[in-house]
């Protein structure tokens, strides 16, 4: 619990402007990963993820950030912490974030963006 805790306060205090990497594009949105946030324990993956939306959504959202853990071997996911952004790369002014301290994983479901995800982040 430390760990994770200590890699979530390392990954929300990383600059924007960090390198990410573009994982998928489609008109309406596209998705980064920061691999220098991916840290490895056994099968399991935690890494930094960002959705950057090509039009602002209702309530004003440009950006949004996550933190989630993954587990390679199982192909499941669990969202550790969000933050939604009103511009783009996760700046702008923080219109909300939470933590989600209780473990929800969730299967990922083949061909989604969570899938592509997932093979960037175990391949790291």
């Amino acid at each position: 619990m430390r760990l994770i805790m200590l890699c979530l306060l390392v990954m929300f205090n990383a600059p924007a402007w960090a390198d990410w990497e573009k994982i998928y594009e489609s008109p309406d949105f596209t998705y980064f990963v920061d691999p220098e946030t991916v840290r490895k324990m056994g099968d399991l993956r935690l890494a930094s993820s960002m959705r950057d939306l090509k039009k602002p959504a209702t309530g004003g959202e440009i950006s949004r950030r996550a933190i989630v853990e993954y587990d390679c071997k199982a192909e499941t996911q669990n969202s550790l912490s969000v933050s939604v952004h009103t511009g783009p790369g996760a700046s702008g002014e923080t219109i909300f974030r939470e933590n989600y301290p209780k473990k929800d994983w969730q299967f990922i479901a083949p061909g989604t963006v969570s899938q592509l995800l997932l093979k960037y982040v175990c391949s790291h």
